[in-house]
């Protein structure tokens, strides 16, 4: 069935027209958004804000270019790894052509590492452009907070930035781990493959490590809000009585727990026991 399906060659018009409808497709899409983009600078302009649209525009372009490159690599990775603990505990002719042969294989592996990049690209431009404008145009500002030491500066520029950063990793590496969960529960390869038991591991200790820094500076946060608990408001904005006596330990706490939660599992991947339960 495989030797015939291979015999099968699709014609060279076909391919063709094909070429030439996605290449024509292309150009529609990139017309119409280019006309967009004229549009709406010529409109800003003309109300003499045409340089602050063409920074956001920039900044948007490069986080565009920065969120794809980004995704289509740990996408690339994630799924060759999943490909090479396939290929180290099936046998040759256990597994389809498109897993087992480089051509197919890689090919599918791009192809996903494309759509994912694609969309990573379109979300960090569309979330991160702003909090990436404020690191840009940072500037340093005469007042230290009295408790953490902080410039005042840091909560306005940077620490937006770093919450962008850890919550858009903390985000892909959770999709990573779903898709990692979904492949290996075939024939419960998590169980037997050593290969497959070390990726999820990887994967668990970023996300540790990343909700561990997420809740650690969430410390920082506390000056911002005057939120001290979800079912209680201070009186002000700032830190207050119970973000010194609770929240702040707390998040030392909890990043303390979440890494040792981490730890664990990544110990018990890494030696094997989950096949052993």
């Amino acid at each position: 069935m495989v030797d015939r399906m291979r015999q099968i060659k699709i014609p060279k018009h076909t391919k063709l027209w094909t070429i030439i409808g996605v290449v024509l497709l292309l150009l529609v899409v990139l017309g119409i958004t280019a006309f967009e983009f004229i549009t709406e600078y010529i409109w800003m302009d003309s109300l003499s804000f045409g340089g602050v649209y063409t920074k956001i525009l920039y900044t948007k372009l490069l986080l565009a270019v920065s969120g794809f490159v980004l995704f289509f690599i740990l996408t690339f990775i994630t799924a060759y790894f999943i490909r090479h603990s396939y290929m180290n505990h099936f046998s040759y002719l256990q597994l389809p052509p498109v897993v087992k042969e480089k051509k197919y294989g890689y090919s599918l592996m791009v192809l996903a590492s494309l759509v994912v990049g694609l969309i990573g690209s379109s979300i960090i431009q569309g979330v991160g452009w702003e909090p990436t404008l404020k690191l840009l145009n940072y500037a340093d500002f005469d007042q230290v907070d009295p408790y953490f030491n902080k410039n005042a500066s840091f909560y306005i520029f940077v620490l937006p930035f770093i919450e962008f950063i850890l919550y858009t990793l903390l985000n892909l590496f959770i999709f990573f781990a779903l898709a990692q969960a979904g492949a290996y529960s075939v024939f419960q390869v998590y169980r037997k493959s050593r290969p497959a038991q070390i990726h999820m591991a990887s994967t668990v200790i970023v996300i540790g490590l990343l909700v561990a820094a997420i809740h650690y500076i969430g410390k920082f946060s506390t000056m911002l809000t005057d939120q001290v608990s979800i079912a209680q408001k201070s009186v002000v904005h700032g830190l207050s009585y119970t973000d010194k006596i609770v929240n702040v330990p707390k998040a030392y706490i909890l990043a303390a727990v979440v890494l040792i939660v981490a730890i664990w599992i990544t110990y018990t991947l890494f030696k094997g026991q989950v096949h052993k339960q």
